[in-house]
């Protein structure tokens, strides 16, 4: 199926938003690893 622009940004922003909670958990656990 053809997915339209509309699709697709809504599609990357989700993905963005996932990806920073990922990004930000893993470094919450580094700082906590650290101590």
């Amino acid at each position: 199926r053809v997915v339209s622009e509309e699709e697709y940004q809504e599609w990357l922003t989700g993905a963005k938003i996932k990806f920073a909670k990922k990004i930000n958990e893993e470094d919450q656990f580094k700082k906590l690893a650290s101590k």
